[in-house]
């Protein structure tokens, strides 16, 4: 008889901890909490005041994704009309093409580097690789140390990023083209987290 008040003290105390902890964490989410926008193929993303790094911003900048391939590095070399190099039978498996507008309306160069547009799915992360960038924007010489670009004020550049996807990067439950794994480009990180799918 003595364990029954025992045991409703014990539970009463848990639903109390419980409430509490949930209040809590509630409270936190909402007052420091990212709020995540997904945006899809041909829609423009604003930077606004959101920060791209702790102390990264693009205001007066906006991007669009108007195009991405899924491409093997034969078919990918055949579309920028360039030759397989030494060591490219080894690139990866797939390689995401994917075509970009930066709109920089702004009074000040916009200097972008190719590691604050990292891709991502569910189970893995890559950036840009720059023999790929050299292939796709031959104006850019990736191999000698450039490792973003710069859109003047008041024009708009074109892009074609290009990552390599292994399929290491993945488990084979979600490598399968029949039902792929939904991929994104990461854009920001706070206060709004702006990512737009592109698959």
């Amino acid at each position: 008889m003595r364990r029954i008040p025992i045991i409703i003290m014990v539970l009463a105390l848990c639903a109390g901890w419980w409430i509490r902890f949930d209040s809590l964490n509630a409270y936190c989410r909402e007052q420091f909490g990212t709020v995540t926008q997904e945006y899809q193929i041909g829609e423009t993303v604003e930077y606004g005041d959101d920060f791209v790094s702790s102390e990264l911003q693009h205001k007066n900048c906006s991007i669009t994704a108007s195009s991405a391939e899924f491409l093997s590095l034969t078919d990918f070399l055949r579309k920028y009309d360039c030759e397989l190099w030494s060591g490219a039978e080894q690139v990866s498996d797939v390689i995401a093409d994917i075509t970009i507008l930066i709109s920089n309306a702004s009074d000040e160069d916009l200097k972008m580097f190719f590691f604050e547009l990292p891709l991502h799915g569910y189970s893995f992360q890559t950036y840009c690789d720059a023999e790929l960038m050299n292939v796709s924007n031959p104006w850019l010489d990736a191999s000698s140390g450039k490792n973003g670009f710069a859109v003047r004020p008041g024009e708009t550049g074109v892009v074609h990023l290009a990552y390599r996807i292994f399929r290491t990067y993945m488990d084979g439950s979600v490598w399968n083209l029949a039902a792929p794994e939904p991929l994104w480009i990461h854009l920001t990180d706070f206060p709004t987290e702006k990512e737009i799918r592109i698959r």
